[in-house]
């Protein structure tokens, strides 16, 4: 037996509190090979966690952000139905004031009478000899514990699925919905306030996060005014060109490069021998796009060109 026992706190509530020793017999009968003897103590209790949890791509991820192991004893809520309340921070647990968690003497009892008898017994070589030894357990519970190489491991395990059952599982409706004498419910929710009726089993905030994008609507001012005004500005130019006999040209400067130029204007530049006088007097000369006899057209020099 262990003389001393660590897990004592007075305001925690202890579910079951066990010992394991593991003292191989059999080693004893190798040489080569001393006894290992391993000793330790584990305990489960209730306790309140506040958890920050996010979804990436399917996958969740949680991490504990709170933990309140400490219980009342002596409550203005407590009931013949409850031995201990927890009041958790509300600005750490996200929950409103002067809610709380209770945990009833009915719920607690059932689990810790279980637990104890799971984690009662033992295991033992049958033959001291290694040759011919095999290992007798008195339930498959201590076939695991044997098994294992870190028995926080395992027990941690436990208290993870015991505390993911507590929080995927559902209120019993038979149990909520049963009368006392009085005609007050026989089981307080886990979780309210005194006198609430709206009382909800768990509480916290979701929230998802998905893209979206913000519109500067002054930016699309310039875009949507040409969009507008094009075919306004076509159907003028269409209109305007209608009426004075001018025929509706393509915007390449190819098709006028194949118009005819005067022979006078030809000659003029001609005789310019740099690019700069040529630039002179070609500036000065004025032409139109006049329709020829024969349908084609031609340019035509103005008789004033400027000075």
């Amino acid at each position: 037996m262990l003389s001393n026992t660590r897990y004592s706190h007075l305001h925690r509530s202890y579910l079951t509190i066990f010992q394991t020793i593991n003292s191989p017999a059999w080693y004893a009968y190798n040489q080569t090979t001393h006894p290992l003897i391993e000793a330790s103590e584990c305990a489960f209790w209730y306790c309140i966690k506040a958890y920050e949890i996010a979804v990436h791509n399917g996958l969740q991820h949680q991490q504990t952000v709170a933990t309140l192991h400490q219980a009342l004893e002596n409550h203005s809520t407590l009931s013949e139905h409850e031995n201990l309340v927890f009041e958790p921070d509300p600005a750490v647990f996200n929950i409103h004031d002067s809610k709380y968690f209770s945990l009833a003497e009915r719920a607690g009892k059932p689990i810790s009478t279980y637990l104890k008898r799971a984690f009662n017994g033992s295991f033992n070589s049958s033959s001291a000899s290694t040759a011919t030894n095999y290992v007798l357990y008195s339930s498959d519970i201590m076939s695991a514990l044997r098994e294992q190489t870190n028995i926080s491991k395992v027990v941690s395990n436990v208290a993870l699925s015991m505390t993911n059952h507590i929080r995927t599982a559902s209120p019993i409706s038979s149990l909520n919905d049963s009368k006392n004498n009085d005609g007050q419910p026989s089981f307080k929710p886990i979780y309210g306030a005194p006198n609430t009726p709206d009382n909800h089993r768990y509480n916290g905030k979701a929230y998802s996060s998905e893209p979206f994008y913000v519109v500067r609507w002054k930016w699309l001012i310039l875009p949507i005014s040409l969009v507008l005004l094009t075919p306004i500005c076509l159907l003028a130019a269409t209109w305007s060109s209608w009426t004075h006999k001018v025929p509706v040209r393509g915007n390449s400067p190819l098709a006028v490069m194949q118009c005819v130029i005067p022979e006078d204007l030809k000659e003029e530049l001609a005789a310019a021998r740099t690019r700069s006088t040529m630039h002179k007097r070609a500036k000065r000369s004025e032409v139109r796009l006049v329709e020829c006899e024969n349908g084609m057209w031609a340019f035509e020099r103005s008789s004033v060109d400027k000075e």
